[in-house]
């Protein structure tokens, strides 16, 4: 998000280039998850059946980015002040959840397979282990490709193009899971490879649900140091000290801050504006905080009244 108007025009191609490669790693993703869920189940393969489900944690990743980025570009209500941002967190969390389950189910469900006789020819399903191992490590190939030419937000970027290079550990153990089931029983090596495919689904949705929790408690983002934000604001010309400082996350994009400003005892209102102007363009630039609420003090707010003096209550004022 930009809080200018000279800075909004120049990102606007950008970010109709962003949509259409989204858009395009969405469709391919897509298209992938169908056929590979279609196959898994027609063949019994527990291995292919859970890299489909990890095609939907992606698929759906990459549309609840899409919604929420539409959803919150609409202004805020009476009812919504900030918008529907958050949306983003609730779809997230409840993907999440869902694959958890999805995760301990599909392990136990080829655990009881393992040990039944399966109806399939060892060929057929190592054929099909064989292909889709291939297919889908050149689809998150290309998936990252797309990825890493956007211009979008660099921590997003960079999440997403992380997370489809874990999922080619998934496809890799499929791939495996193909050639051994020439030499093994064909049931153990979808069992292994569904194992390995459940592990990364769960190592990456504890990672999203830790994410998601640390905004739904209103923790300080982890990419983020209170003290150093703190120190930054005390730099800015004519600032004292810095309280009651909080940073916290509306959305896995954006981050939000408020705090006491203490400024010299002889700062008009006009001149802390502009010392608020320059603290909100620093957090912006060093930290891409793009959205702050700062009070500006003459002394310490929680100092009784009676202990102020006049001149210092007569140039008091509180700005946002």
């Amino acid at each position: 998000m930009v809080s200018n108007a000279s800075t909004h025009g120049h990102g606007h191609k950008s970010r109709v280039s962003d949509k259409s490669r989204y858009g395009l790693v969405t469709s391919i993703n897509a298209v992938l998850f169908v056929a590979v869920t279609t196959v898994g189940l027609i063949s019994s393969s527990k291995a292919l059946v859970a890299n489909g489900l990890h095609l939907l944690l992606d698929v759906g990743s990459l549309l609840i980015s899409a919604v929420a980025t539409t959803l919150s570009g609409r202004a805020p209500n009476e009812k919504n002040s900030f918008g529907l941002i958050r949306l983003e967190v609730v779809a997230a969390l409840i993907t999440s959840v869902s694959l958890l389950l999805a995760s301990v189910y599909l392990v136990v469900d080829a655990l009881v397979a393992s040990g039944a006789t399966s109806t399939r020819s060892s060929g057929e399903m190592a054929a099909y282990l064989t292909l889709f191992g291939v297919v889908g490590i050149v689809v998150n190939f290309i998936s990252i490709l797309l990825l890493a030419g956007a211009k979008g937000d660099a921590l997003l970027r960079r999440a997403n193009i992380l997370h489809f290079g874990s999922d080619s550990i998934a496809w890799l153990a499929a791939l495996i899971a193909g050639i051994l089931a020439h030499y093994i029983a064909v049931t153990i090596a979808d069992l292994g490879a569904t194992i390995v495919v459940a592990v990364v689904i769960v190592i990456s949705t504890i990672s999203v649900i830790r994410e998601i929790v640390a905004i739904l408690l209103d923790s300080v983002p982890s990419r983020l140091s209170l003290s150093a934000i703190e120190a930054e604001i005390k730099k800015v010309d004519r600032v004292v000290d810095v309280h009651h400082l909080h940073v916290w996350s509306l959305s896995s994009s954006e981050s939000m801050l408020s705090g006491h400003v203490i400024c010299d005892s002889d700062v008009t209102i006009h001149e802390g504006q502009s010392i608020v102007t320059t603290i909100k363009q620093m957090l912006e630039s060093k930290f891409s905080i793009n959205h702050a609420t700062i009070e500006m003090e003459c002394h310490v707010c929680d100092v009784p009244i009676h202990e102020v003096s006049s001149l210092q209550l007569h140039d008091h004022g509180h700005i946002h």
